[in-house]
Parts: structure tokens; sequence; C-alpha cells
């Protein structure tokens, strides 16, 4: 009696193990493995594919799995939410005990090992005997049924025990969502000079289900923006199973004016090799930390021993938006001297006033009157006019 007591309390239970199980909330290892059709599957690129992966590791003997398994729970779940319904999970039913053969499954004609019963027939999911038992090992169970639910998103894996059909469901939902789609900007190039589309952003989303669509506030629908105006931008990004972010508005800054540059001052070149300087001024474009080159090498406002010509200057702001003008320096004006005919000195007319006033004049003109042998400036010997009152040679300079 004690002995049959056993066997019923063994039976009920299922089989179990010394070992440990693997912990909930471990990551699932990944395995691949064939079905009953010849159809290879891999765990992770279920996964990856966003599915929620139910695993039902059982042993054909078991009367527990037996009376799980014509439950329907799990062939509901897969028929309501697998590929030919909402298609959010996967179901398998691995063999977990290496002794039991192929022909277990369909029964007990040809079962070496035990079997309850047909576990083929009116089973929609794929079945897998060969790499059952090293499935079952890598997850360390400790008897059967043992029931798992492993999550797409972070992959780990957990135990759900005999659950009906919205239990299973729920605890899908509950353990397996999505995380939340993040949209944040990696990048944002602010535009170059004023007015001008020269903006970038770029936008890396996390989280949810990839792969994702895009909507920007330009009704652009690529995944970064290129060649933009200053402005404020926002972008919807859509994943699989619904899952969606909005980002913040994302602003791509301009300056406040365009960069500009004038000549502000010069001085001309001279006679006689002197030569002229200019200085320039910027203002506008992103900040006043200006950059000044000159074609000659020169650097800063101002250059120094310009000769006659054009000289080209630009200026750099600190976004790397730059202008340039072109400065002429005009060659120097040779001024000329004009002296006409002067009266003659006579005892009624001992004073005469020469005169230059045909030379060049104006606020740049000095004059400078010379006296040779004999001769006697009276007055205005730096003016177009000076008074002489003896004879003699005068020279106008």
């Amino acid at each position: 009696m004690k002995k049959q007591l056993l066997l019923i309390l063994i039976v009920m239970l299922g089989w179990t193990s010394a070992y440990a199980q693997i912990p909930d909330g471990s990551i699932a290892p990944d395995w691949t493995a064939t079905d009953l059709n010849n159809k290879s599957h891999k765990l992770y690129t279920l996964l990856d594919s966003g599915y929620t992966v139910f695993m039902d590791v059982s042993a054909t003997w078991c009367g527990p799995c037996w009376n799980y398994h014509n439950s329907g729970a799990l062939e509901d779940l897969y028929n309501t939410y697998g590929p030919s319904g909402t298609n959010e999970v996967r179901v398998f039913f691995m063999e977990g005990d290496a002794s039991t053969n192929l022909a277990c499954l369909s029964g007990p004609t040809g079962c070496v090992g035990g079997t309850q019963g047909n576990w083929v027939a009116g089973t929609p999911y794929p079945i897998v005997h060969t790499q059952g038992p090293a499935i079952a090992s890598s997850y360390q169970i400790t008897y059967y049924p043992t029931i798992f639910a492993i999550c797409p998103y972070d992959k780990k894996v957990y135990e759900t025990g005999q659950l009906p059909t919205s239990a299973l469901y729920d605890f899908h939902l509950s353990h397996c969502a999505p995380p939340p789609l993040v949209v944040d900007p990696t990048a944002i190039t602010n535009i170059k000079c004023f007015g001008t589309s020269t903006g970038a952003i770029d936008i890396t989303p996390t989280g949810g289900v990839p792969p994702y669509t895009y909507h920007w506030s330009t009704n652009a629908t690529t995944q970064d923006l290129n060649n933009l105006p200053a402005g404020t931008y926002t972008v919807t990004v859509t994943g699989r199973k619904g899952t969606q972010g909005i980002s913040d508005p994302i602003v791509v800054q301009g300056p406040d004016g365009p960069l500009s540059l004038v000549l502000e001052s010069s001085t001309p070149v001279g006679c006689n090799g002197i030569l002229g300087t200019a200085t320039v001024a910027a203002s506008g474009g992103w900040n006043a930390n200006y950059t000044y080159n000159w074609q000659n090498g020169q650097n800063g406002e101002t250059a120094y021993n310009l000769g006659a010509g054009n000289h080209v200057v630009s200026v750099t702001d600190d976004n790397s938006c730059k202008v340039s003008i072109t400065v002429n320096m005009a060659p120097a004006v040779i001024p000329t001297a004009s002296i006409a005919t002067p009266d003659v000195i006579t005892c009624s007319q001992p004073a005469i006033q020469l005169n230059g006033t045909g030379s060049s004049s104006g606020p740049d003109i000095s004059y400078q009157w010379y006296a040779g042998v004999g001769g006697h400036i009276v007055s205005g010997a730096t003016t177009a006019t000076p008074v002489v009152d003896a004879a003699s040679n005068y020279t106008l300079q």
C-alpha cells in the first residue's frame, strides 16, 4: 500500500530533479530547434522580432503534463495571439525526457519510454523532440510540466505555472510589455550663416519595438533631417506593437543677423614708397569672436604696408560662417607744382606776389617755397602765394 501511494504521488507531481531550476528573471539561454515538420526555430530570433515565447517542457509519460496539454490553454493562446491571431506570442512543446522516443508523441504504438496518448493531434503550435532534452537541461527544470514565458525585449525567463489562457496572456502583458519608446536627438547642427538652410538633426530612438517609422513636423519621413533653416522641429516615431514616442521640441538655432564686413578706415598709399593701411570691422553673425584673414597673410582688423591695388580680407565667426570684401588701395597721387610768370620787381614795386595757385591743392597738399641766391621771401613761404622782395630763382615744393 505504501508503495502504491508513493507511486501515485510521483505521478501527480511529475518528475523532479535534485538541482535548482533557472531563477525567474534570468536571461533565457538561446536555443535552436527543429520541430516535427522539419522547420527550424531560433529563440533569440523570435525574441528580437518582438514575440513573447511560451515553452511547455513536458514528458510524454507525465500525467499532469497530459492534463494541462488537454486543457487547451496553450492551444487557445496560440490560436488567439499567435501567427494566425494578433501575432504577439509563439508557443512550443518541448519533449524534455531523452528516454522517450519520437513515436511516444503520437501514442503508444512503437513508443519506448511511456506516453499518455497522442500529443500531436490537434496541437497547432510546434512540437520539438530531438533538441527538447538539451533545452530542458539548459533551463534546469525540476519537474514536468514546466511552463516558461520568455520576454522579447530583455530576454528574461519566468515560470508561469499551469495557467489558463487568459492568465497566460495577462502574464505576457504585465511582464513582457515593450519598453517606452524614447526619442532624443543625438546631434543638432545649427545653421552656419544667417538665412541659410544648413542645419541638421540626428536622432536615435530607443525602446519600443523596431523597426521604426518617422513623421516630422516638416512632413519628412526620414530618421534624420538635413539642410534645415533655423526653427523648431518635432518628430513622432512609431514602432511595432503600437509603440510610439514623440520628441520634445528640437531647436535649430541661427544668428540674430547676417555676418557683415565693412572698411572702417584707411591710410592711402603715398609718394616715395610710402605704403598704406586699412582697417575693417565685422558685425552680426554668431558673436563678436571674429577671425580676420587678409590675402597677404596678415591677421586682425588692420593690415599694414599695403601697396596700390585690391586686397581681399575675410572674417569668420564662431560657427565658421565667412564673408569677404575687397579693399582697394588707390595709387599715390603725385602733386604738381605750377608757378605763373611773376611780375617784375621795380623801384616803384619793390615786392611782388608769386602765384602758385595752379599747383595741386587740397587738404592733403602742403606748400613750401625756397629762395635762391640773393632771394628773399617776405611772407607766405608755406602758401601758394608768397611775397618776395628780391630778384632770384624761387622754387615751390
